[in-house]
């Protein structure tokens, strides 16, 4: 605090000796008056009256802090909405006249004011006009130009996309047939020692005779026995044998239901349906 206290008075006494008039003019007279003595006298002061010897720092600093200047001035004067200090309130001391710092004080809050008044006009205007003046920026060649800009960016950003994405894909693949690769070989150095294998074919290499007499496992043999012929005509057959069974039992139906209509003339829906299960269920049967 002692710091603290010190550099203000530093502050206060480097604005009395370089705007010495602005002080006087801004100031009361009566603070004036108590400013000059709280700092020049104790300058002027060059000995102790106790001990003899020049006044310290900490002495010169317990002086100004007790000094009229800094225990007198506390009081506030209100004027409207504005909170003026008593050292700039009047220019006299009986209170008498308006000193030139509560002036300068009032009109700043004054202009304050008018600039916080019009910032409020500004955001209260009409949100249509608001509108109509973007639409008529947004038709200006200004923003075609940023159409243009921002077209060209997505289109360039989307073909490096898909280009990175095509990257991607054929990295996956190599890397995924290099596994396969490996794990082929793993599986024919560990598991096909082990199996048993049947099917065998003539090794694309010779031997060191330069004979072709050498065999090698075949892993991709297939019997191909779906494709069989005879398996094909089994196949024919029985969808040839079915379609005629479905055309018998359709043909019986057909002659049932006349038979009954020509008999007896009655025809209830129910009952013919009922009949027609039992005769399907026969012809399944017979």
């Amino acid at each position: 605090t002692l710091r603290s206290a010190f550099e203000l008075r530093e502050i206060v006494l480097a604005c009395y000796r370089g705007r010495n008039e602005v002080l006087r003019t801004a100031m009361s007279r009566t603070a004036y008056r108590a400013l000059r003595s709280a700092l020049e006298e104790r300058e002027t002061s060059q000995v102790n009256d106790a001990t003899g010897q020049p006044p310290s720092t900490e002495d010169r600093l317990v002086a100004f802090l007790e000094s009229a200047w800094v225990t007198g001035f506390h009081d506030t004067v209100e004027s409207g909405e504005v909170v003026i200090p008593e050292m700039v309130a009047f220019r006299g001391s009986s209170g008498e006249g308006r000193s030139l710092g509560r002036t300068a004080i009032e009109d700043l809050e004054g202009e304050s004011k008018a600039i916080l008044e019009e910032f409020r006009n500004y955001l209260n205007v009409p949100f249509e006009s608001y509108c109509e003046e973007q639409r008529r920026w947004t038709d200006t060649d200004a923003v075609r130009e940023l159409e243009y800009d921002g077209d060209n960016a997505v289109k360039r950003l989307a073909t490096n996309y898909c280009q990175d994405l095509d990257a991607s894909d054929r990295t996956t693949a190599l890397r995924i047939t290099a596994a396969n690769n490996r794990w082929m070989k793993v599986e024919m150095n560990v598991i096909e020692p082990w199996m048993i294998h049947e099917h065998w074919m003539m090794a694309k290499h010779t031997d060191r005779l330069h004979r072709r007499i050498l065999m090698e496992r075949n892993r991709d043999f297939d019997s191909h026995e779906e494709a069989s012929y005879e398996l094909m005509l089994g196949r024919e057959r029985e969808r040839e044998e079915k379609a005629r069974l479905q055309r018998l039992e359709k043909k019986r139906l057909q002659e049932e239901s006349m038979r009954f209509d020509g008999t007896d003339g009655f025809d209830d829906s129910a009952d013919f349906t009922h009949k027609s299960s039992m005769l399907i269920k026969n012809a399944r049967e017979g």
